[in-house]
């Protein structure tokens, strides 16, 4: 009576191991992939959203000091708005007005904190056309430049 053995060669089980091995190695090489693709994309996601925070608040400084100047051109013309110059330049959002405002630095791009940038680019206002909705209107003019940068203050 011949009996047959269910035993299989050891060199059969060696190649199943190995098999299982790579598909395995392979497996956690693409979970690795995907989670370091879901990581990075989390920090691109979180640098966007603080960038556009950022830029949010810096516009709402430049915004500040704009009202005010354009509210002191109204009253009592140029020569308020260049004697105010320098409190302009103050002007920022505080946490006094909202809480929000306190989360952010704000600076004028020349390394001082708490200020906005306001210059007037010509020595003085001149007669030249007007750039807004009456075309062919000539007036007296300043023109300004209001730069604000604010971050976060991690």
């Amino acid at each position: 009576m011949r009996t047959r053995s269910n035993t299989r060669r050891p060199a059969d089980r060696a190649y199943t191991l190995l098999i299982v091995i790579t598909f395995a190695a392979i497996s956690f090489l693409v979970l690795g992939s995907a989670l370091d693709w879901c990581m990075t994309n989390g920090r691109l996601t979180d640098r966007n959203n603080q960038y556009f925070t950022s830029t949010a608040a810096a516009e709402a400084a430049t915004e500040k000091v704009l009202s005010n100047l354009a509210r002191d051109y109204a009253s009592q013309g140029e020569s308020l708005v260049w004697h105010n110059l320098d409190s302009y330049r103050k002007l920022v959002p505080t946490a006094a007005e909202h809480a929000a405002w306190g989360d952010f630095i704000f600076t004028d791009g020349q390394g001082n904190s708490h200020h906005t940038y306001v210059q007037r680019l010509a020595a003085a206002s001149s007669y030249q056309p007007l750039s807004s909705k009456y075309r062919g209107m000539y007036g007296a003019a300043s023109t300004y430049r209001i730069i604000s940068n604010a971050r976060t203050g991690d």
